[in-house]
């Protein structure tokens, strides 16, 4: 398989989640996300009799618990006052010089120590089985900040559960593992250090080793047989040259994750109005629907001077958004014309007001720039986000220059 293949691949998985097919679950997925999935489940009797007898099973209903608490808590505050499991300050990152690892060992302890930690007046509701209070028994800080917690480990646990069933198939994914380019090329006066391999104290002898590999690896080659490799380059110093060989295909494995692919023909961008891009977009049935689109796409693509304007019409083949009840937000492929987002969530949650603007993205032609893949050897999930200020990456990230370069290669006509 080459390496364009299964880049399409990786995208194509991150498209059609909804299909079936492996998920690829965006990495900052938040509680009541996963409990959308979950119940769009409960009708598969043979996942449930399964889940039944899982571990698991424990924290999903705990995390379900948590949830359906803070919704008493909040049903009677004010808007001023009510309990956000997520806001921007708040939302989980997972950047590549800090990537998350999960697995079931790892979330059954982090719930063990989650018991030990929690204000004991919280714990007795959590995990008991009494009517919720619609009070707090703590101060709102203390609440949240364990509810956050119990929310993160729910969030793992639903995560593992829906993944586990295809981790041969996310062993495949670590061919998009670019931590060994993205590392590699940061390193000042690298060129001299590999041809003087022997110099290289032991430590970094061990880093750059885990790098170099990673970069063969995303020739599509096996982890040992690029371990192999390495071994006779550094037995034969040639650890510059087996570096060399492989640091193309890696840099282009690093470039497609920010590509715009699939541009749309119908985006309207030239010289008679350089600071313009126009794009038609089937008019939404609701008014508040169409204010919200707008409001949200028109704020996050604009850069400078240059911004992109939204002209709603009323051809039902331009690109669309559709709300469908417990849906997992998406778009059908790369430069695909149906966002389909969750009808049962608020239209100005943070959560859903940044999937938009990402979501959009995709419609434009970006791909997800985060990375997940099954780590065999030490049997652990790894997941990253490239660059955590990105929008295509992070659910901290904006609109950035080289998003802006990219549509103008693409889409300006001069």
């Amino acid at each position: 398989m080459k390496r364009q293949s299964i880049f399409l691949l990786l995208s194509l998985a991150a498209m059609t989640a909804q299909a079936g097919q492996v998920p690829h679950l965006d990495p900052e997925m938040t509680g009541e996300e996963y409990r959308s999935i979950f119940r769009k489940l409960e009708h598969r009797q043979d996942f449930q009799k399964k889940l039944v007898s899982d571990p698991l099973n424990e924290i999903l209903e705990l995390g379900k618990r948590n949830l359906d608490w803070i919704e008493v808590i909040n049903s009677h505050r004010d808007d001023q006052h009510k309990l956000q499991l997520t806001t921007p300050e708040t939302t989980a990152a997972y950047p590549i010089e800090a990537p998350g690892y999960s697995n079931r060992s790892i979330i059954m302890k982090n719930l063990e120590t989650l018991k030990t930690q929690m204000p004991k007046a919280m714990a007795e509701v959590i995990f008991g089985s009494g009517a919720l209070p619609d009070t707090a028994p703590v101060d709102d800080q203390t609440f949240i900040e364990n509810a956050r917690t119990m929310n993160r480990v729910y969030e793992a646990a639903s995560r593992w559960l829906l993944e586990e069933p295809y981790l041969d198939d996310y062993k495949q994914f670590a061919a998009s593992d670019i931590r060994g380019y993205y590392f590699l090329d940061k390193e000042a006066g690298l060129k001299d250090k590999l041809d003087h391999w022997s110099s290289l104290d032991e430590q970094t002898r061990k880093k750059y080793s885990e790098w170099l590999t990673g970069e063969c690896v995303n020739s599509m080659l096996s982890m040992n047989a690029c371990q192999a490799q390495l071994a006779k380059a550094i037995q034969s110093r040639q650890v510059l040259a087996y570096h060399e060989k492989y640091a193309g295909t890696a840099r282009q494995v690093y470039n497609d994750f920010f590509e715009l692919q699939n541009p749309r023909p119908e985006v309207i961008w030239n010289y008679k109005n350089p600071d313009v891009m126009e794009m038609p977009f089937t008019l939404p049935e609701r008014q508040d629907v169409q204010d919200w689109f707008k409001a949200n796409v028109e704020d996050e693509y604009r850069m400078d001077n240059w911004s992109l304007k939204i002209g709603f019409n009323n051809n039902r083949n331009l690109a669309k958004v559709v709300f469908e009840p417990g849906a997992t937000p998406h778009v059908n492929g790369l430069g695909g014309d149906t966002i389909t987002m969750d009808a049962n969530r608020p239209l100005q949650e943070y959560a859903v007001t940044w999937t938009i603007r990402h979501e959009f993205g995709h419609v434009l032609g970006f791909p997800d720039c985060y990375v997940e893949f099954y780590d065999e050897k030490n049997a652990v999930m790894i997941n990253y986000q490239i660059d955590i200020t990105s929008l295509m990456c992070s659910r901290r990230g904006h609109l950035q220059s080289r998003h802006f370069e990219q549509l103008k290669k693409h889409y300006y006509k001069g």
